[in-house]
């Protein structure tokens, strides 16, 4: 209903990458069915599994129509939600683990595929970073808390767990086992840095926010 909603009546600043956690959601249930009822009936897995392919194509193409028919910029119209653009294609890869529906090889391709549209996402990420710290400097640039940056750990530790679980990949082993045990090394300390960053910007605002109400009374 609400895709429904927003498909009739767009509201542009309303779509982003959140539309995607309908996705996310849903390959999360696959995922959990497999581990919590591993006799249940293929179909159940594979309906959910194909709606949450719906969800994300329609989340997706929302997305990009958001931006094909309105003016915006890379340094404020961009939000750090989209990351979900790759988070979830990360999730749906582990729900593919999980439920074993595709050969190896599929599954190899697939993890390339994530890959390069995670560089993509990210590399604009970059460069939106680097135009908020020349005009906003480092503190409000990027150094300044808000809740939806908290996505950014979710995908980056998901792509982690969607790696790590192609690293025991029978296939993959013969042709990029190295690369990821490499990858697998250095990217758990991005994940981790990423994540004490966002812990400490959390509670410098909590801080702040404690500090500001005192000032003012209010308790």
């Amino acid at each position: 209903m609400n895709f429904k909603q927003l498909w009739n009546c767009p509201v542009f600043h309303a779509i982003h990458g959140v539309v995607l956690l309908s996705a996310v959601a849903t390959q999360s249930v696959v995922i959990l069915w497999n581990e919590v009822f591993p006799s249940l009936p293929d179909i159940f897995s594979l309906s959910a599994f194909a709606l949450g392919l719906l969800f994300y194509m329609s989340g997706l193409i929302l997305i990009f129509k958001r931006y094909a028919e309105t003016e915006w910029s890379l340094m404020e119209d961009w939000t750090n939600t989209n990351c979900i653009i790759h988070g979830a294609l990360s999730i749906t890869g582990l729900a593919i683990v999980s439920t074993k529906m595709f050969q190896e090889e599929i599954l190899l391709y697939y993890w390339m595929l994530v890959l390069v549209i995670f560089c993509l996402v990210e590399g604009l990420e970059i460069v939106r970073a680097i135009k908020r710290v020349r005009q906003k400097g480092w503190r409000e640039g990027i150094f300044s808390y808000n809740v939806s940056q908290w996505s950014r750990n979710f995908t980056f530790g998901m792509f982690y767990a969607f790696t790590m679980v192609m690293h025991k990949n029978t296939y993959h082993k013969n042709n990029f086992y190295e690369f990821h045990e490499l990858f697998l090394s250095l990217w758990a300390w991005v994940v981790l840095i990423a994540l004490v960053i966002e812990i400490g910007l959390w509670a410098e605002e909590k801080v702040i926010k404690k500090k500001t109400m005192a000032k003012q009374g209010i308790y």
